[in-house]
């Protein structure tokens, strides 16, 4: 096997419950999507508090703590699968780079079409609340944020959803940029490796050489196509003119970092 541990960097709404059914259907490992039992929390799951530390105050002791010991317990596993977005967010990067598990685990950068993932949040109202956020997504107003709000912040709850979107891209990108070179990046769009060629071409490149078997989608929404919502989004993404390398490029060369609140330089 080329890796043992799989996990994502990703957004949400892009897929992570497929995946998990893909890992588990293809590679023959354990593959967990998002550890939600009541005692999973702050201990095998970010909570609020891990997340929040992360963005706010950097990759401090705290973070540090759980990630050892989650990354512990994941290295007396043969293998080990997880499509939980929400660890991308609060500091796994940082932590697996010193860990024992790094030279043997894959990080899928998984990304999906902006105006769909929008459409997605905008149904479920994911960003009507702001402790759905803080659990699951990410606020605008954290210290260590790539991108600014400023830009979005005309365009009111469409603005806050789509500069999330922005941020988590800039958040891929600025993590393959800096850590390419000491971690196994296997990027994936999930319009591509849902489709039988694009899911064999993603598995051989995590090392398999077997046809890939597709799961059926999984966590979809059941809301009917809105067109007028679909243009109204793409409309708007359209009118911003998003620069994602510029930004990574400044903020990179600005000497901040995701893992801390102070400038380097």
């Amino acid at each position: 096997m080329k890796y043992k541990y799989f996990f994502t960097i990703t957004a949400g709404r892009t897929g992570t419950a497929w995946l998990r059914s893909f890992f588990a259907n293809n590679l023959n490992v354990p593959a967990v999507h998002e550890p939600l039992g009541i005692d999973d929390f702050g201990i095998r799951m970010p909570d609020i508090k891990l997340m929040r530390t992360f963005n706010m105050r950097g990759n401090d002791l705290d973070v540090k703590k759980f990630y050892k010991r989650k990354f512990d317990e994941i290295a007396l596993l043969p293998a080990y699968a997880e499509t939980n977005h929400t660890l991308g967010k609060s500091g796994l990067v940082e932590n697996i780079l010193h860990h024992e598990i790094a030279p043997r685990s894959c990080l899928i950068i998984l990304r999906r079409n902006f105006i769909q993932q929008c459409v997605s949040y905008i149904n479920r109202r994911d960003f009507s609340n702001i402790t759905t956020v803080w659990q699951w997504y990410l606020d605008h107003e954290y210290r260590n944020n790539i991108v600014s709000y400023e830009q979005m912040r005309q365009f009111g709850a469409l603005g806050r959803i789509i500069w999330y979107v922005f941020e988590m891209d800039a958040r891929q990108r600025y993590y393959e940029r800096l850590y390419s070179n000491r971690l196994n990046f296997v990027p994936a769009l999930l319009e591509v490796i849902s489709k039988q060629e694009g899911a064999n071409e993603f598995l051989g490149q995590l090392g398999w050489s077997d046809p890939a078997m597709l799961p059926a989608p999984s966590n979809k929404n059941n809301f009917l196509p809105d067109e007028e919502l679909f243009y109204r989004v793409q409309d708007v993404i359209g009118r911003l003119n998003f620069d994602v390398d510029a930004l990574v490029d400044a903020y990179i060369a600005s000497g901040r970092t995701l893992c801390s609140t102070e400038n380097k330089k």
